[in-house]
């Protein structure tokens, strides 16, 4: 999250803000120049543009009859909507009200002839100046502040109280709000959190660091709370569902973590990081490290790196983001039992049928979850049953039974299936594929054999 994050409407956030900047050209319009964050901040005929409600236009220097009278259009890069836009250049002409005085602005500043807001002279980055009113700075020496479910960076502040707030320029010159809303006030109780506190499924694709931002999950009714990253485009999503979050049990809440494992002073000492294509929040004591296909992060050692064998060592692979897991998981081209047939793994989707089995019966259920994981010089175990079915799936991934692949030997039984050969072959592909069926058993059959899933 960077600090022209005000300029973006699609990082909007659900919290909207509470100041408005009424001048004499507003007319009766309720969110003429209110700061926003997304356009239904802004009614259904304003839009938010440089995080104020405004009105686009089409043609420069022709009068706006609609939504505000008295406005004319003034071009993206005019120097009146360069001073709304805080020095950027805005994505399209904007109505403004034109002036040739201060005094016809009222609250407002009379720039380059258009009445725009009065920007707040709050600290510039890394300064730690004083920010809108209501608002804390991160300033400082680069330092941050957790602010509602975000954490802003240095040359941001977190506009409203901090268990609510959102971050903000700290040049934007918003008023921002006293108190938290619909929560009764600052540090009013917060509600259970629906999605009982996993942490949200969202985008995370990346191609550099700066495509993510860091975000604070609550992880638990205590109030212990993980750093998370998340692609930047996933920023109003990720706060709306945390906003029902929050400590609803009398507990005592763990130390903060990041999502390699690494326990942080404070959330803000996380670092989100791209790694594989991936945004992850990381330790800033492992950051920057871990990046080559033979190791993983080991997040039960709090981010460190160790080997990655795959199945002819340990057992462990390199996974998204970097994290170490067991190497489980199947050959793409897996036939897997369907009712239209048997179909390749890797063209399943979640709501497919397949068939699973519940008691002693085999039955046609949706899939609940998919699952595609990265490896590289990954070795999966060759397994020919009796019946010339032959699959290539890794050793960790469990059968039906208990057992795992890596179990199974010449003379053994695949769900009443002899098994002939089994043996570690170099992998082909560059991602294993799993399903998880919704029944009670999770299981699945592949090859005409009941296997297991390592999902749940």
């Amino acid at each position: 999250m960077k600090a022209f994050a005000i300029l973006t409407a699609s990082l909007g956030l659900s919290v909207a803000a509470c100041g408005q900047t009424a001048g004499p050209h507003a007319g009766s319009h309720t969110h003429w120049l209110e700061t926003c964050r997304v356009d239904t901040n802004c009614g259904d005929d304003l839009a938010c543009r440089c995080g104020r409600c405004v009105a686009p236009c089409t043609t420069p220097d022709a009068p706006c009859s609609a939504p505000v009278a008295d406005t004319s259009c003034f071009a993206a890069d005019s120097a009146a909507v360069t001073e709304l836009c805080d020095g950027v250049t805005a994505p399209e002409p904007l109505c403004l009200a034109p002036c040739t005085s201060e005094g016809e602005c009222g609250a407002e500043a009379c720039v380059a002839g258009a009445c725009v807001p009065v920007q707040s002279t709050g600290g510039t980055s890394g300064t730690g100046g004083a920010p809108s009113s209501g608002g804390t700075a991160a300033g400082g020496s680069g330092g941050r502040v957790v602010c509602g479910v975000q954490i802003c960076d240095a040359g941001e502040i977190c506009c409203g109280p901090a268990e609510c707030g959102y971050c903000i320029n700290a040049l934007s010159g918003a008023n921002c709000p006293d108190v938290c809303v619909g929560t009764g006030g600052a540090g009013g109780a917060a509600g259970v959190c629906s999605t009982n506190y996993a942490i949200p499924d969202l985008d995370r694709t990346c191609t550099t660091s700066a495509d993510c931002f860091l975000g604070a999950h609550w992880a638990d009714c205590c109030g212990s709370q993980t750093a998370v990253a998340f692609n930047n485009t996933e920023l109003a999503t990720f706060t709306a569902a945390e906003t029902d979050c929050g400590p609803s049990c009398a507990c005592p809440e763990s130390g903060p973590l990041a999502e390699d494992g690494a326990l942080l002073t404070t959330l803000t000492d996380a670092v989100a990081e791209c790694i594989d294509g991936q945004c992850i929040a990381r330790g800033p004591q492992f950051a920057g490290t871990c990046l080559t296909s033979d190791v993983c992060i080991d997040t039960t050692t709090g981010g460190e790196c160790i080997a990655a064998p795959g199945p002819l060592g340990a057992g462990i692979c390199r996974g998204a983001s970097g994290l170490c897991f067991l190497c489980e998981c199947a050959a793409p081209d897996t036939p897997i039992a369907t009712p239209s047939g048997e179909r390749p793994i890797a063209e399943l989707g979640v709501g497919d049928l397949v068939y699973s089995v519940e008691g002693e019966a085999i039955v046609a259920v949706p899939i609940a979850r998919v699952n595609r994981r990265h490896v590289e010089g990954h070795h999966v175990v060759e397994l020919r049953l009796e019946r010339g079915t032959v699959l290539h799936v890794s050793a960790g991934h469990p059968t039906a039974d208990g057992r795992t692949f890596g179990d199974l030997v010449a003379g053994d039984e695949l769900d009443g299936q002899r098994v002939l050969d089994a043996r570690l072959v170099a992998y082909p592909h560059p991602y294993t594929y799993d399903i998880l069926p919704a029944s009670p058993t999770g299981t699945y059959f592949a090859g005409g054999a009941l296997i297991g899933s390592t999902l749940r």
